[in-house]
């Protein structure tokens, strides 16, 4: 969802500023999602074959449309290569896969895979983009001939974001899958060990969907009377529980540029991050709070949001809101995209 996202959230701005149109194809579910301003084209099959149809069926025009893929490993690449010795732009966007934390997992069948397939389909992208300044940096030493162009992910939230409602206790929120590198885990663990466990002054609260650990957390969530795994939130659930939160954890082990922490930043959520986060500008802000992926670093930023007094907190949610706002909203982001674009395309 988090990719769902960054690959649309501009959509709106590019076809009312722009006249831009925007396609999202991809296999699989749409999640019930209804996409603003894009229109939705689910693929019967990853082939080839079928992409000549999308072609036909869509009136792909090598002059006037640009193909966007997202992430490596899978048929967008093979598809954006075909498209570019087509005559299409391609542009490329892995979202920190090609991080060397991301490489680390399955490393072996990733570095076979790499240099002998996604590296040589890589080599007819127009444009690779970054999404994040430490991943830009990695992508140039990567592929030192291509164009390696910043564009980070954005999120526009409204002018009231941050909530003024007095809140009855501080509740931490953990917003993303629940997956060994989000660091969800460790996280728990650090909340047990900390003087925050069982206080009615905190919460924490995890959301998001299982992907193995909720069976190692369950356990631990056990052993607390105010953390606990509220599954996945949507919509009118999720705006309940960022209104009601004071801080926003995510200890992870590896991200691209995720969209959760400019949405929980935006609606005021103090982040609790690592360098991992791939978000070096807000930390040098001191925007946020920097923790690392083991309970025991967990627990002393837990006891440092401890310490923090009222006014304090309030301001740094505040600031941290405004910094999003100011230079990761939608119209900056699309923007940039659509300049590139016209490069692109020499217009």
């Amino acid at each position: 969802m988090g990719i769902f996202m960054a690959a649309t959230n501009t959509a709106a701005i590019l076809k009312a500023k722009f006249k831009i149109n925007t396609e999202l194809w991809f296999t699989g579910e749409s999640h019930n999602n209804s996409f603003i301003a894009t229109e939705a084209v689910a693929l019967k099959s990853k082939g080839i074959a079928h992409l000549k149809e999308i072609i036909t069926e869509r009136n792909l025009n090598p002059a006037e449309d640009i193909i966007v893929t997202h992430g490596p490993w899978n048929y967008q690449s093979i598809w954006g290569n075909y498209l570019a010795k087509q005559g299409f732009k391609w542009v490329y966007v892995s979202h920190g896969v090609l991080e060397p934390c991301g490489m680390n997992h399955k490393w072996l069948k990733k570095k076979i895979y790499y240099a002998l397939v996604e590296n040589r389909l890589l080599s007819n992208a127009n444009i690779i983009r970054a999404i994040s300044t430490p991943e830009k940096l990695n992508l140039q030493k990567l592929f030192p001939k291509k164009e390696i162009v910043l564009i980070a992910n954005g999120f526009d939230a409204p002018v009231d974001a941050v909530s003024t409602t007095a809140k009855s206790k501080m509740i931490f929120l953990f917003m993303a899958r629940l997956h060994e590198k989000k660091g969800v885990t460790p996280l728990v663990q650090a909340w047990i060990n900390s003087s925050l466990n069982n206080d009615p002054h905190y919460e924490l609260a995890i959301a998001g969907t299982d992907e193995g650990e909720l069976a190692k957390i369950e356990p631990l969530l056990q052993q607390s009377i105010n953390a606990k795994y509220i599954g996945v939130i949507y919509k009118d659930a999720k705006q309940e529980w960022l209104a009601k939160s004071s801080f926003f954890v995510l200890p992870s082990q590896c991200e691209g540029f995720p969209v959760s922490l400019l949405e929980t930043a935006a609606a005021g959520l103090i982040p609790i991050i690592t360098e991992s986060c791939n978000f070096p500008e807000i930390l040098q802000q001191q925007l946020a709070i920097k923790t690392g992926n083991n309970a025991e670093e967990i627990t002393a930023s837990l006891e440092h949001c401890k310490s923090l007094q009222m006014p304090d907190i309030a301001q740094l949610a505040a600031n941290v809101s405004s910094y999003i706002k100011a230079n990761y909203n939608l119209d900056l982001i699309a923007q940039k995209q659509y300049e590139l674009y016209c490069t692109l395309l020499n217009k």
